[in-house]
């Protein structure tokens, strides 16, 4: 997006702290998968929200489809973990969590897609009219930056639009 789209004031009005404001913002996305450094940047993307009376995504991605679901199952023989247990009672999960971190006033939206992460983040940038992205980055072994990459640092070199990263 062209930088002239933004334009940037100080408000002091935010915790009481002066911070810098960009105009223009009413989407924030922020990509959620229930690990601190996610609900982190949620706590930050809500004041940005708030500040903006924007709405706040909340975007899902995981690997598996949720239409993919055994609905008869209650169990399988891998335990019950994210990756493995209902797609649809794992995402509504991490959805109600984070909700929690989020004041009523705030315009809430949520997503559940599946794919690669890193993609699916750009892709949803690009379809939904993102303004801002804030999205938490937790640290990865060097050998599974050199394997995977990092979520983060994708987003961040490709999105089209600014893009916070907490940790």
């Amino acid at each position: 997006m062209p930088s002239e789209i933004y334009k940037y004031r100080i408000n002091s009005s935010i915790c009481g702290k002066k911070v810098v404001k960009m105009e223009g913002i009413n989407r924030v996305l922020v990509p959620i998968d229930g690990n601190p450094h996610s609900l982190k940047a949620l706590n930050i993307a809500s004041i940005i929200a708030r500040a903006h009376k924007a709405e706040l995504a909340l975007l899902l991605v995981t690997y598996f489809a949720p239409d993919t679901d055994d609905l008869n199952a209650e169990d399988t023989w891998l335990g019950d973990t994210p990756l493995i247990k209902s797609m649809k009672r794992y995402s509504q999960s991490v959805f109600d969590d984070a909700k929690q971190h989020i004041d009523s006033d705030i315009q809430v939206a949520t997503y559940h897609v599946n794919g690669q992460p890193k993609e699916e983040i750009l892709r949803f940038i690009a379809s939904h009219n993102v303004d801002l992205v804030a999205m938490g980055c937790q640290h990865v072994s060097f050998v599974e930056h050199v394997i995977h990459g990092s979520i983060g640092r994708h987003v961040l070199e490709k999105a089209t639009c600014p893009v916070i990263i907490v940790k």
